[in-house]
This record gives structure tokens, C-alpha cells and sequence, in this order.
């Protein structure tokens, strides 16, 4: 990688992203610890004129950050997990 400045992100099912900021050096080493936490869930049932669909679901931060985008089921659910 070239010496600049990184954003590292891990990420894991059920878990909420961990992030941090780290710059690169030439011909040194960069070290960086993430931990990740348990993260929040929303579940729901996308339903038209009471019954249920298949739709296009999504999610976004109004504080800006991760954007998420799934397809409810036929059955009408859906589930995001692993939110901050």
C-alpha cells in the first residue's frame, strides 16, 4: 500500500462494524486494534393492501456511514443485523 492515510473496517454476521483510522509510513509498520461488539437488529414484514410482498428493503444512517440494501423474503420479512 502507498503511504497515506487508511480507514480499517472489520466486519462479522451479528456483529456491528468496527472502524479506525490509520496512516502508513514508509518502511514502517502501521498497527491498528479493531473490536468488535454485538450489534442491533431490525426485523420487520413488508406487507401491501395486508398481504405480504417481496420488496427491496433499505437501511441508511441519517448520520451518515453504512448503507444496507436486502430483499424481503417471500413470506414479507426481513432482517438487518449487526447495527451499531
Amino acid at each position: 500500500l502507498e503511504p497515506e492515510e487508511y480507514t480499517a473496517i472489520a466486519r462479522a454476521e451479528g456483529f456491528a462494524a468496527a472502524r479506525a483510522d490509520v496512516t502508513l509510513h514508509q518502511g514502517r509498520d502501521a498497527e491498528v486494534t479493531l473490536r468488535l461488539e454485538a450489534g442491533a437488529s431490525i426485523e420487520g414484514l413488508v406487507r401491501n393492501n395486508g398481504q405480504t410482498v417481496t420488496a427491496s428493503v433499505s437501511l441508511a444512517s441519517i448520520m451518515g456511514g453504512d448503507y444496507q440494501e436486502i430483499v424481503a423474503a417471500e413470506s414479507g420479512r426481513f432482517h438487518f443485523s449487526g447495527l451499531p
